[in-house]
């Protein structure tokens, strides 16, 4: 496990052997042979792409009828590993010759992960926003541990991180943040830097988007003219009245 590993991951790989025979003895040709299997090693071979961390198994015994073994082996991917299946030795010898077993093991790497994707208008209208991402997991197995932060200079957060928790294959989720300018001397367009966290069995994994830039305008309210545009009026109309008040006056 993991189910599919991303290049650099660790992973475990587990087998049981089990000694299927239901009796203790058989009789052949008019001898009898006893059914016990003898399992002296089991070795899981590394190849390029996947190295195997354990060491092989050494005089595990012998198993009766119905009798199992757990073999567990750890494994690692290379970090340059390609997407596809790769494929492991593993090799059991038993009491001779005649009963060693080999089996292809696959193992599947995919290095897809979370996608994120900007659904809204990426524009702080006024200083303020609110920025809505679909996050989508592409790995063919569950995610576990995601969330996702934003971050851009001047610019703060709210929530500061999502957390999401869990994602099957391909589940999409929307999070949404509010954003708000904290200077005045901020710069136009504002770069932003979104970063997905996430764990794929026990590997932390990281993706992060940071060609994304925030358009920051600055738009008057129509068809009001505000506080002072009306003091403004006022006091041209009272002006006014005095002008014409004073050379009615003077007329007289």
């Amino acid at each position: 496990e993991p189910e599919v590993l991303m290049p650099g991951d660790e992973g475990t790989v587990a087998f049981t052997l089990k000694n299927t025979a239901t009796q203790y003895s058989i009789i052949i040709d008019g001898e009898e042979y006893d059914t016990n299997a003898r399992v002296r090693s089991a070795t899981l071979v590394s190849i390029d792409d996947v190295e195997v961390n354990s060491d092989p198994y050494h005089d595990i015994g012998i198993l009766g009828p119905g009798d199992t073994v757990e073999l567990t082996y750890n494994i690692k991917i290379n970090d340059t590993a390609r997407d596809g299946t790769k494929h492991l030795e593993f090799i059991v010898a038993g009491s001779s010759y005649t009963y060693n077993y080999k089996w292809d093991i696959p193992i599947k790497v995919d290095s897809a992960g979370i996608k994120l994707i900007p659904t809204k208008p990426m524009t702080l209208e006024n200083g303020v926003a609110t920025l809505e991402f679909d996050i989508v997991n592409t790995h063919p197995s569950t995610l576990t541990s995601v969330s996702i932060k934003p971050r851009a200079e001047d610019i703060e957060f709210s929530p500061m991180e999502y957390f999401i928790g869990s994602m099957d294959h391909d589940e999409l989720f929307t999070v949404e943040f509010n954003a708000i300018t904290v200077s005045d001397n901020i710069s136009t367009p504002a770069d932003l830097k979104l970063t997905a966290r996430y764990r794929n069995g026990y590997n932390q994994h990281e993706t992060a988007i940071d060609e994304l830039s925030l358009a920051i305008v600055f738009v008057e309210s129509n068809g009001g003219i505000g506080l002072m545009g009306i003091g403004l009026i006022v006091a041209i109309l009272a002006v006014s009245g005095f002008l014409i008040y004073r050379r009615n006056k003077n007329k007289q």
